[in-house]
């Protein structure tokens, strides 16, 4: 019963939860009545189980009434005012909890699956159908709210409270009704239900139908009731699908306690084959009050997961306190790249975390590699193949195909812009970034460009390509970019890197150990004896080694991204070699056919 307090979104969603037994008993740490009065619950707080402590004291009004103020039951249980309790406790009073909300973010908190939102319009109704049919065929506890809207619609004359939280109890379909489409409901209140067709008292139902669906005089006026899915549709605004798997675990990594400061890259590695998953960045709950007595606002964020080489498989964009990739993956290594724009919105304020985890069958390991890779450029490589598969090239220019993403799409909450050259010369593109208004943007993820920067140039190497990403910092922010690609002879920069080019490769013409040994080389050991070189070329690299010492030395050198183009060294690596005392010798490079990963070697003693 709910009760005087508005939390009907609340109660709806552990209502339906309640055939869920067990779940229900693993919120409490006390399985009995505890001696001290003291209750712990257990709750799903911004990706992280919490034990909530509680006393036992319950609202209640007065002599007259002789109730309790808020939910309650009929039978005397107390778990029901014990998670109310603690659900209040965590939004900072009792008033707060009851100011209104969607079951959505209850079941998250209760739960440690994502919940998913569908809105009821016109045109969406065999969706929404099919989100009701399956998710009742695999068990999903739903809810459903009705519309606010008074005006229009004849709510509260059929029966309904607009505005309102129900639980979705069954959905069916009546064969025996020309294949009738019911959906069951309850009302946390415990009363007030449906007068239309198909309510408790329809001449639709016949005696042996009412037999079938449990229907009894004794549940009339209880909360629950059936109605038509057309009338559904007409009276209901959204509904809820948490989409709960009881043998489901969740592991979690959590990147920025302390703030974001920059994106986030997690390693992913599965071992097993055709594992459902569901990734997800929790913000922190915007109604959840913080040690501070304060409340955290969400912004755009997003999550992307790539394969093993950074290109781009699915991925999530918006304000919504918990983003989730569903899917299905193989056994390999994945990536998640993450990120909110925090620092960008409230510059000067304090910044908050984020967490990230996996809900799957299988355990999935997830690993923060941050601090270990270029994260500028694993986005790149993600945003790359992003626009090559989902972006039509919009101009061609000087040989040069440009790709732009559109202003908040569903899978990046910034605009990117690729300039890939398929000439063998360089160009550069000259960018020209006007807001509309006040200046409400920022480069993003680029530490070579400042924020306060509105105007750059930028290199597209021969063959190559570049990426300018820019971050709004809102959804109302308004700009246009303008750019201008030059050929490599274009400008005098062009020209210079033209001559540059020149350069090297007259100095590239010459023998192995003319390019290589001109360089400045680097000690391997402590006496100095053996010196390292590298020339980088257009072809790969050449990299020397000379030994300055007395003696002959057992060497080994390992490559990563790249293969020797050496035939004597092809396919061996590492490659074990001598080297004699007081020589040189030179090792010719080239990267590895689709290779996204950092390029190194490493001489060793063998």
């Amino acid at each position: 019963m709910q009760g005087s307090l508005g939390d009907c979104y609340f109660l709806s969603a552990i209502g339906s939860l309640c055939r869920f037994t067990n779940l229900i008993e693993k919120l409490f740490y006390f399985k009995e009545k505890s001696k001290e009065n003291c209750y712990g619950v257990y709750l799903f707080i911004n990706g992280i189980w919490e034990l909530i402590l509680i006393d036992d004291y319950m609202p209640y009004l007065g002599s007259y009434f002789k109730n309790f103020a808020f939910s309650s039951t009929t039978n005397n249980e107390l778990w029901v005012m014990l998670l109310e309790k603690a659900w209040a406790k965590i939004n900072g009073c009792y008033a707060k909890a009851g100011s209104g909300g969607t079951p959505n973010e209850v079941f998250e908190v209760i739960t440690e699956a994502w919940s998913q939102r569908l809105l009821v319009k016109k045109g969406n109704h065999d969706e929404i159908w099919e989100a009701l049919y399956k998710g009742n065929e695999k068990g999903y506890i739903m809810t459903a709210g009705t519309s606010g809207d008074t005006t229009n619609l004849d709510t509260e004359e059929v029966g309904l409270s607009p505005g309102h939280a129900y639980t979705i109890r069954d959905v069916v379909i009546v064969k025996e009704k020309r294949n009738e489409k019911l959906v069951k409901l309850r009302n946390p209140w415990g009363s007030g239900e449906w007068n239309g067709d198909w309510c408790d008292t329809s001449s639709l139902w016949t005696e042996s139908l009412k037999k079938k669906y449990g229907l009894t005089e004794k549940a009339i006026d209880d909360g629950d009731f059936f109605m038509a899915f057309e009338d559904f549709c007409k009276y209901y605004a959204q509904i809820g699908i948490c989409k709960l798997h009881e043998d489901f675990t969740t592991t979690i990594c959590r990147p920025h306690s302390k703030g974001a400061k920059k994106p986030f890259i997690v390693k992913v590695t599965n071992k097993y084959n055709n594992v459902h998953c569901y990734f997800s960045l929790y913000q922190k709950n915007p109604r959840i009050i913080l040690k501070d007595g304060t409340y955290q606002e969400n912004v755009y964020a997003y999550l992307v997961l790539c394969d093993e080489n950074f290109n781009f498989i699915q991925s999530i964009c918006g304000t919504d306190m918990h983003l989730c990739v569903n899917i299905g993956i193989d056994k390999g290594t994945y990536y998640l790249i993450s990120d909110i724009n925090y620092r960008y919105v409230n510059i000067n304020k304090k910044v908050h975390g984020y967490n990230v985890t996996c809900y799957a069958a299988k355990e999935i390991q997830l690993e923060n590699v941050t601090d270990n890779v270029n994260i500028n450029e694993c986005l790149d490589k993600c945003i790359y193949s992003y626009c090559k598969s989902k972006i039509t090239p919009t101009k061609q220019n000087n040989g040069v195909n440009v790709y732009m993403s559109k202003t908040y799409n569903t899978d990046f909450p910034f605009v990117s812009c690729l300039f890939e050259n398929t000439k063998s010369n360089d160009a550069s593109v000259d960018f020209n970034i006007k807001p509309r208004g006040t200046k409400s943007f920022c480069f993003y993820a680029d530490d070579k460009i400042s924020e306060d920067d509105v105007q750059c140039t930028k290199t597209i190497p021969a063959n190559g390509y570049c990426i300018i990403k820019v971050m709004q910092y809102s959804i109302n922010s308004l700009f246009t970019i303008n750019y201008n690609i030059a050929a490599s002879n274009a400008s005098s920069n062009d020209k210079k890197r033209t001559d540059d080019n020149n350069n090297n490769r007259k100095r590239e013409s010459g023998t192995k150990e003319d390019i290589v040994f001109q360089e400045e080389g680097e000690e391997l050991d402590e006496d100095g004896t053996l010196i390292q070189y590298l020339r980088e070329t257009n072809s790969g690299y050449v990299v020397g080694l000379e030994n300055r010492g007395r003696r002959r030395e057992k060497m080994k050198l390992t490559l990563e991204g790249l293969e020797f183009k050496n035939s004597e060294y092809r396919g061996k690596n590492p490659a074990t070699f001598i080297i004699e005392a007081k020589s040189k010798m030179t090792f010719e490079l080239g990267l590895k056919k689709r290779y996204y990963g950092d390029i190194t070697f490493e001489f060793d003693f063998a």
